[in-house]
């Protein structure tokens, strides 16, 4: 018996083997079918089945006869067990779905009725119907992606073709919602692959909640890891640098206005058209169907979905863009869950059981989020400062009577110093617009977080530090001058080895430029993300606090005029704010922070 099966898996791999490239032949219908299957079964004549399979492999097969040959499969389903794997291989690879109503409904009934009796089959099929979500089949143009975001209307018939088959498998069938997450992860499109077929396998993914609502967790941490790849493949640098190429390239088809606004880095076009689809699929999930305005309920929900899937994807993820930005969407549609986001961080930066790094990276989302979320509440922001400069000061009490500080125990304490100086700088032209606000400024004491033994300012981004010192001085909240010069003059390098740091109670920086809700790049999708997006307005504060500090005071905070000028060095970039210079090397080394080991 072993004999046998052995010889009918030879004979399945050489016939899967053979090049299929040879040109179509009209198929025939094969006189006896169950006679042919059943002289295979009982390994009396193998060659009408071999002849079977091939032609039904390189044949055209017409509507007409593939309907005659499902029925004929139909009556003898119950010889299709696994014996006869090649044969059900090779009816899976007919196309089907873009055929006549007829065709389609025998193609259907034929996997379902298949499934029902052989349910080994059902991981073959539901491979078959998620492959197919790809597009390739279709026959159209792969290069050319969906300019509107969303499928034609024979792309949409075709699709709905297979939904309609995979609904009733995953009703009928109860392994079939077993099996269905590990075939999507499988046929998931590799990174490279066209913007058009990723567009399809989302949509269908997301065609799929419809009638199938409990995957949506589950499918949206697997689309948003997905996403999540695209975006650091494709870094800011390399998007602007793509752009920059492209307008310097002048050809007489400059001036058409057929030209589409999108991108020619490949990665970000991609990732361009996906976020846009899950804006959509956010909003939609948002809105109460009935009365076509979002719910809190609703936005609740989907936030929860997403919160979990950002904890586990996002939020540890280096060099991540725009990923995070479903978050940023998601809450500015109900502005009461922006305060539950924040709040959620919050929540992770005070965790003494958190990892560290963690804590770290919650108190840059912190930051980075109520600085450019124009829908935050000024209230919001100050209770939140407050509740900053509450720990910050629980800290340093905490700490007195240390003689020695070895600042690398304190990461996270240095982190929310640089969350606090950071929104005070960013959203200072709010803070400090009305004399209420001043009183409440003041009351945060921060002469006393500048001058502590832990010294913040030692360690925070120096451009932070110098606009921090800037506009502090001009409001008359707390002077910096003489803590930054002594910070300077004790300045010593530190030696970074693979496995420790020398010197590293000496830092000049210990913590990265990192926050999260830099400028938005892609283009298409930013017109959902510009109307609720604070853009960094610099002023003339430093300015006039050099007019009245003195000539040699080299701290005030340096225009972006000026520091492009003055910086042409590749290696400095910009960073969340513009005017907040970094070094690139130091950025792209290791993740958010550098913490020592």
């Amino acid at each position: 018996m072993s004999t046998i099966k052995e010889h009918r898996s030879s004979i399945g791999s050489h016939i899967l083997r053979q090049a299929t490239a040879v040109k179509k032949v009209e198929f025939q219908l094969p006189k006896n079918l169950k006679g042919t299957l059943l002289n295979f079964t009982n390994g009396l004549d193998h060659r009408p089945y071999k002849d079977l399979v091939c032609i039904l492999r390189d044949s055209e097969v017409k509507d007409k006869e593939l309907c005659l040959l499902l029925r004929e499969a139909q009556d003898c389903v119950s010889l299709l067990d696994q014996n006869l794997c090649l044969f059900i291989q090779v009816l899976l690879i007919v196309k089907w779905a873009h055929r006549g109503p007829e065709a389609v409904a025998a193609f259907q009934s034929f996997l379902l009725d298949l499934c029902s009796a052989h349910s080994y089959h059902t991981k073959a099929v539901l491979d078959h119907l998620i492959v197919n979500f790809k597009g390739a089949s279709l026959g159209s143009d792969e290069s050319t992606e969906w300019t509107s975001g969303m499928p034609t209307p024979e792309e949409e018939r075709i699709f709905q073709n297979i939904h309609c088959v995979l609904n009733r498998l995953l009703r009928v069938i109860p392994m079939a919602g077993d099996i269905l997450l590990p075939s999507i992860i499988s046929a998931f499109p590799y990174i490279k692959r066209s913007t058009k077929e990723h567009q399809a396998f989302v949509h269908n993914m997301l065609e799929i909640l419809k009638y199938q609502p409990k995957f949506r967790k589950d499918f949206l941490y697997l689309i948003t890891k997905k996403l999540v790849d695209l975006d650091t493949h494709a870094p800011r640098s390399e998007i602007e640098q793509a752009e920059d190429d492209d307008a310097m390239d002048v050809d007489e088809d400059i001036f058409s206005m057929e030209q589409e606004q999108g991108h020619k880095h490949p990665i970000a076009k991609t990732l361009d058209h996906l976020m846009m689809r899950l804006f959509t699929f956010i909003k939609h999930e948002c809105t109460d169907p009935s009365t076509g305005e979002t719910t809190l309920d609703r936005s609740y929900s989907v936030y929860k979905d997403f919160q979990e899937v950002f904890e586990k994807v996002i939020l540890l993820t280096h060099n991540t863009h725009h990923v995070q930005f479903l978050m940023w969407f998601i809450c500015s549609l109900r502005p009461k869950l922006a305060e539950v986001y924040v709040k959620y961080l919050w929540r992770l930066v005070l965790g003494i059981h958190v990892a560290p790094v963690t804590r770290q990276s919650a108190a840059a989302y912190v930051a980075s989020f109520l600085a450019r979320a124009n829908f935050i509440k000024i209230e919001f922001l100050k209770s939140t400062l407050q509740e900053m400069s509450d720990w910050i000061h629980s800290y340093i009490n905490n700490q007195d009577g240390q003689k020695t500080v070895e600042m690398r125990l304190h990461i996270v304490f240095y982190s929310v110093c640089q969350a606090l100086f950071y929104l005070l700088c960013f959203r200072h032209k709010d803070l400090f617009r009305t004399k209420q606000n001043m009183v409440f400024l003041r009351g945060l004491n921060l002469t006393k977080m500048v001058t502590c033994t832990l010294n913040p300012l030692r360690v925070c981004l120096p451009e932070l530090v110098k606009k921090f010192s800037s506009i502090t001085r001009a409001y008359q909240l707390v002077y910096c001058n003489s803590v930054i010069e002594r910070n300077s003059r004790n300045s010593v390098p530190i030696v970074h080895t693979r496995n420790h740091v020398m010197q590293a109670d000496q830092p000049s920086s210990l913590l990265e430029t990192f926050f999260p809700f830099d400028p938005y790049k892609l283009k298409r999708s930013s017109c959902v993300i510009d109307p609720t997006y604070q853009v960094y307005q610099d002023d003339d504060i430093s300015e006039e606090t050099t007019e009245k500090a003195d000539n040699d005071d080299d701290d005030d905070f340096l225009p972006e005029v000026s520091i492009s000028a003055s910086f042409n060095d590749k290696r400095f970039t910009y960073s969340a704010s513009p005017g907040f210079l970094h070094d690139h090397h130091t950025s792209t080394s290791s993740p958010r922070l550098r913490h020592f080991v």
